[in-house]
């Protein structure tokens, strides 16, 4: 995990020359420094960048993994959102970028790249990972047509915010000897 790093909860690690601090406060706020200035990431009833006008950044609840920060400064991190719109089937998303120019990777109920038609995130898992070039990995739960428990219902994403890419989902051939298929799928991790 080249120039990936997580910051324990909830206090502060020292990250060569940098320092990241994940805060929450209420209302809920994200945050990473450097030496100095701090700069806030995500605020709680903050607009959400790629979503709708009013949809804001809901609690951000760290119960669901930590954030990233790089040695670039870029972050990655998985939210809650509120607004018009939003139900239990599309309220989280991942973000990944630099404070003040964040981009949405994948949010829950959108399409999720490379299956069918109709097949979308279901529920977003865990801590996003962050490569040192600022590129994204995730597990996700799938939702949809042909998606199946325990079959075929969980997949690795990865790549750059705006191009994420299937990278393996469970039941897929995988290499090695024919007929090998990716089984359980627990978490994703990226280097550079």
């Amino acid at each position: 995990m080249n120039g990936e790093r997580a910051c324990p909860r909830p206090s502060w690690r020292s990250l060569g020359w940098r320092l990241c601090l994940w805060l929450t406060l209420w209302p809920a706020v994200l945050a990473t420094a450097q030496v100095a200035p701090i700069s806030v990431v995500a605020l709680s009833g903050q607009q959400a960048p790629g979503l709708p006008v009013g949809v804001t950044f809901g609690p951000i609840d760290f119960a669901f993994g930590f954030g990233y920060l790089n040695n670039t400064g870029h972050v990655s991190f998985l939210a809650f959102v509120e607004g018009p719109g939003i139900t239990g089937a599309n309220d989280r998303g991942i973000w990944v970028g630099r404070p003040g120019a964040l981009s949405l990777a994948a949010r829950e109920g959108n399409p999720a790249p490379d299956l069918p038609a109709g097949v979308v995130y279901g529920t977003l898992n865990g801590t996003p990972s962050l490569s040192g070039d600022g590129a994204v990995a995730f597990r996700a739960s799938l939702a949809g047509p042909g998606v199946t428990w325990p079959d075929n219902d969980d997949a690795l994403f990865g790549g750059p915010a705006g191009a994420v890419r299937l990278a393996a989902r469970e039941g897929d051939f995988a290499p090695g000897p024919p007929g090998t298929t990716y089984g359980s799928i627990t978490a994703a991790s990226i280097n550079s």
